[in-house]
Formats: structure tokens, sequence, C-alpha cells
């Protein structure tokens, strides 16, 4: 069997008995401006056996050498005292990572390091998405010098449309008892782990090199850990001109363990990855950043704030339900294009107002009773009901009216129509190409969801399984014989928009590309928000060299702390957490947009690696938690 990129290996994980929650900490490049965080870690953790002890927090990076012997000598007795112990041999894991966001799917494998090249412009088949700054390696590479064994958080994405690979392989193993279930330390959702074994392997391998086959060359993107990742090949080059060829190709450092995800998951939310500047004062920071554009024929102009833009401007995200070349109030708004909504996150008739801002109740109609979120008479389980308002749901606790009942309150379907998974995008009452999205609207899941409508328990609820049927092909997406170009296309099933990100009238032409250069943003001007203390002030670049709000920046902020020694940056992620630190004097954070993901494979394709810090995969709590490990000795 041929893994493109990939090895089977033999994986451990903590022996039964040791306490999963204190052993999983989340990747060491989190919360690196937050040192509250890391001390509570340590509190609850102590001195119990957790990956903690064998790994270096970047807050902290800069005195990791002290360190080091401690975390060699814990990894030692890691593997000597039994606290490791081989889970998986010569195989993968799979993981089933449930957040707010979701259940993402990951299949963490042996990445061949000989495939992976972070040089800018590279042609090779593991290629970093974002700029790599070489002097961030050494204090990383001392750690890896003399380490048994490696415990990852890198984190490489798979440019699966169809999902080909990971979600079948979910859908036949998730009946199955995983080898570790339970709940992550400080919010960090739930964790499953599976073993991918023996027969299991085969159909990996044929899904991989079907996919591999026609991806040009490029078929995995470094999403988090580029530099835990290229410290990791690093330290193989140094190591391979004291072998022979013989040993090169079997020696255990020329693999570095990682988790490769969908880039297409619906629970793969990208963010934006914001700047703070400590020592910078928001006046002096703008002033020079308008004169460096201006000296670029570039141009500074005030708008209002990102996070609390008012209805009437354009939006920065290529996430409209408007009909292609028409541009929404908001973003998010649903309402027609070009209108004005009367609050920004009503679901009602533009221009109309609806009884409560967040009911989704028939604009301008008022439940009966305003203290229940529902419509009149009606009181709904869940307040998100999409049901047409004064309709009776079956069930007073079940989400939907006409009498019907849907297996997830979050549904989209018409209500009376029950859909199978709340994430489907298909015309409720058809089937969607995947094994893993909602049942056809109307049918009964062979197991309810986990929000559990009507009283119903649900066995998981990220169920990949067709509801109550089996795929005829369960390797492949589709069922019913219709295929969307893309799994979360909003276009009717078995239609083709223009763009697979956009949510245009499917097969009709945008006005306007859903993504303009590079394919990142919509706009041709790139904008952001400057934050002090409780000031927010937006602002637009017009005519950018670059219409990715990042790469504009980036360079200014680099030449701004060249000549300002005593200021210093980090990179924080969450607008929560830019404006906390910014209440403190001489601080100024940049809150830049959100990108789109689904142009990030042609983006690396056209242009080569992005800026540094250009996203972020979901909030801080949602990244990876270090759990396996492997020899590397």
């Amino acid at each position: 069997m041929k893994f493109p990129g990939l090895k089977p290996d033999d994986i451990y994980l903590p022996a039964e008995g040791i306490d999963l929650r204190r052993w999983a900490v989340v990747a060491c490049d989190q919360y690196t401006s937050q040192p509250d965080y890391w001390r509570r870690v340590e509190a609850y953790v102590g001195t119990r056996p957790s990956t903690l002890h064998i790994v270096q927090p970047e807050i902290d990076l800069a005195r990791a050498g002290a360190r080091i012997p401690a975390i060699h000598r814990a990894m030692r007795e890691y593997l000597s005292n039994g606290t490791l112990v081989r889970a998986v041999r010569n195989g993968f894991t799979l993981t089933e990572r449930t957040t707010a966001s979701g259940a993402r799917l990951g299949l963490v494998a042996a990445v061949d390091l000989e495939e992976y090249d972070f040089t800018p412009g590279s042609g090779a088949m593991i290629r970093a998405t974002e700029g790599t700054i070489r002097e961030r390696i050494p204090p990383r590479l001392r750690i890896r010098e003399g380490a048994p064994l490696e415990c990852p958080h890198v984190m490489l994405l798979l440019d699966d449309p169809t999902h080909t690979v990971i979600e079948p392989l979910h859908a036949r193993l998730r009946e199955t008892a995983p080898l570790c279930d339970f709940e992550l330390m400080e919010n960090g959702g739930r964790l499953r782990v599976w073993g991918v074994e023996g027969d299991a392997l085969a159909p990996v391998s044929d899904a991989l090199s079907a996919l591999w086959e026609k991806s040009d060359g490029f078929l995995y993107a470094v999403g988090d850990g580029n530099h835990s990742l290229a410290t990791a090949k690093a330290r193989w080059d140094a190591l391979k001109p004291a072998l022979s060829p013989e040993e090169a190709q079997t020696h255990p450092a020329r693999y570095a363990l990682a988790e490769i995800v969908n880039l297409h998951s619906p629970a793969l939310a990208f963010e934006p990855i914001h700047r703070v500047l400590f020592g910078a004062d928001m006046e002096d920071l703008v002033s020079a950043y308008r004169a460096h554009l201006a000296s670029r024929g570039m141009k500074l102009t005030a708008v209002e704030p990102l996070s609390s833009r008012a209805s009437g401007t354009k939006p920065a995200e290529p996430s409209s339900s408007c009909a292609c070349g028409m541009k929404p109030v908001e973003p998010s708004s649903s309402c027609a294009c070009g209108a004005k909504p009367a609050e920004p996150s009503s679901s009602c008739a533009c221009g109309a107002k609806p009884a409560e801002p967040s009911s989704s109740c028939a604009c301008g109609t008022k439940p009966a009773e305003p203290p229940s979120f529902p419509a009149s008479r009606m009181k709904l389980a869940e307040s998100s009901s999409s049901c047409a308002c004064g309709a009776k749901p079956a069930e007073p606790s079940s989400f939907p009216a006409s009498g019907m009942k849907p297996a997830e309150p979050s549904s989209s379907c018409a209500c009376g129509m029950k859909p199978a998974e709340p994430s489907s995008s298909c015309a409720c009452g058809t089937k969607p190409a995947e094994p893993s999205s909602s049942c056809v609207c109307g049918a009964k899941p062979a197991e309810p969801s986990s929000s559990r409508a009507g009283g119903t328990k649900p066995a998981e609820p990220s169920s990949s399984r067709a509801c109550g049927t089996k795929p005829a092909e369960p390797s492949s997406f589709p069922a019913s014989g219709m295929k969307p170009a893309e799994p979360s296309s909003s276009c009717a099933c078995g239609m083709k928009p223009v763009e697979p990100s956009s949510s245009c009238v499917c097969g009709a032409k945008p006005a306007e590309p859903c993504s303009s250069a590079r394919g990142m943003i919509p706009t041709d001007e790139a904008e952001l928000t400057f934050v002090s203390g409780n000031a927010r002030v937006g602002y637009r670049v017009g005519n950018p060299e670059n219409p990715l709000p990042v790469a504009v920046l980036q360079p200014f902020l680099d030449e701004y702390l060249r000549s300002h020694p005593a200021a210093r940056i980090d990179y924080v992620h969450g607008a929560a957490a830019v404006e906390s630190l910014c209440q403190t004097p001489h601080t100024t954070g940049v809150l830049l947009p959100a990108i789109d993901k689904s142009a990030l494979f042609p983006a690396v394709r056209q242009g080569g690696a992005l800026p540094r810090k250009t996203f972020s995969m979901g909030e801080p709590d949602e990244k990876r938690y270090y759990m396996e490990c492997r020899k590397i000795l």
C-alpha cells in the first residue's frame, strides 16, 4: 500500500490509569501573552504525567535552555516506566475533536520530511502556507536534538472537497471502541481517538493515492505548527549526511508526526491572527503607517471599526448569500441583497423589524409571549427555531413547527422537514453528496443528532453516516447520484456554483469574482482596526499593493520595530484577547479581517507562502492538544 507523503508507524499513548485530562495540553504556541493561562495549567497538572513536561510553552521560549534536560528526562521516564505504551502498531490514529465549531476529524500520521519544503515558491508535496522565520528554528532545534520522542501539534491541511479520505474512515470506525474518549482541560472540548491498523489502512491508501493523482503535485499545506515542522526538517537535514542510503530510508528522524485535517471540514474555521505592539502608542503607530503607505502610493482612510461596522458598508468576507454581483449590508445578513435589515443580526425580510431582534419569526410579527423566544402560543426547546412563527411543534420541547421534528434545531430545512445532519447545504428534501452530511430532509436518521429533539437521545453528535442508510460507496462523498461542486456550497444539490465557496445563485456568474487577487478577500481595499485602551479606529487602505491586509501591514510593522527597538510584537488569536491586552498603557493592537479558507491552496500554488501569521485555524482553545507520541531515536 502506498500513502503519498506518509508512513504508517508505531504510535504511543498514555497507559490505562493515566489522567488524560491532565496529560493533554494545548499547543505550546498559544496564549503567548497570557501567562495566567499557563500558570493555571501548571497548577492543575502539578507533577502528574503530562505533555506539559515534555514540551516548551513558547511564552517562555527564551529561557528554554535551562528546561531542556528536564524535558528529555521526562520523555525517557515516560517510555521506561510504562506511562507511554504502544497503542498503534504500524498505522495511524483517527481523531475526532468536538468544540464549539463542531466535530473536526483528523488523521495522525508520520509525515515524510523529504517531501516537505518551506522555501517560498517550492513545488514540494508538503508546503508551508506562511513565511518561515529561520531565526525561530534554533531554540526549537535544541529541544528536538537528543529527544527520544516527539509529541506534535503540527496540523496539515488536505484539499479534499468531496471528502474521500478522512470522513469515510470515520464512518467505518466511529461505532467501534475508541482508544480514548475524554474532555480536554481549559475549555478544549472533547477528544476521541481510534487506531487505524491492518485492513483499515487500504481504503486510506486508495483515497490518498487518487487525491494525489489530481493534486498537481501539492497535496498537503501546513496549517499549524509551521516552525515545529521546519525544526524537524532541520534536524533531519543535519542527521542525513552521516547515514547510508539504506539507513536514510528508514531512520525515524526522517519522519515527523502530524495531524492531517480536511480543509473543507465544516468544523474548521479560519480566524485572523491579530497583532499587538507593546511599547507603541496608537497615534504614533497610525501616523507612521500613513506615511509608510503614502510613500508607496497607498492611502489610509478612516472607516468604522471592523467588529462594529454598521449596516450599509461593504463586507470583508465573501460569505454573502446574495445573488451574484449583489452586495449585502452585512456579510452575515440574510436580507435581500442591497437592502438594509432592521437589525444587522436579524433574519427578517429586509427593512422589517422583528418583535425580538434575535427572533427568526416572520418579520413584523410578534410572538404571543414576548418572554419566550418562539412564535405565538408555542414554546420551543431551542430558541433558534427557523419555523414559521405561530406554528405549533408536534412536541412543545421539540424544535420545529408543523408537527414534525428535525434531528437538529439548527436545520435550515422548511419546518416540518427533518434533515439527518444540521450541516447540509442541500435543498430540503434532497439528498446531499456526502455520507457525513445531512440526511434527506424529511427522513429519520438512524441515530438522532446531538442536540436531541423531542426527547430522543443521539448516539453521537458528529455521525458521519447517511442517516438510516448505508451509502452505496462508503468512500465517495455523494449519495443519490448528486454531487455539489463543494460540500459547503449553498447551492441546491447537484448544481455547481461559479466559485466553490460562493453562495451565489447556482450556475450564475458573479459580477465580481467571489475572491479577488490571490483569492483571500473580496474587495480591492484592505481594512483593519487599531485598538488602544477603549479607543477603536478603523481604516481602509486604498490602492493596496496586495489585497490581503496583513500582506500590506506586516512589512510596515517589521520596519517600525526596527526603528523602535523598545517596542515588541505578539501575534494574538481572538479580538477579545487583543482588547484585553490593549488596556495596558502604550499598547496598540491591530485587528485584521478573516480570510476565505477555500482560496488557500490556489493562493499558495500561485504565489508561494503567505505572510507569516496570516490565519489561525479556529480559536486558541480549539487548537491541537498534545496527545500522541512517536519515537524519533
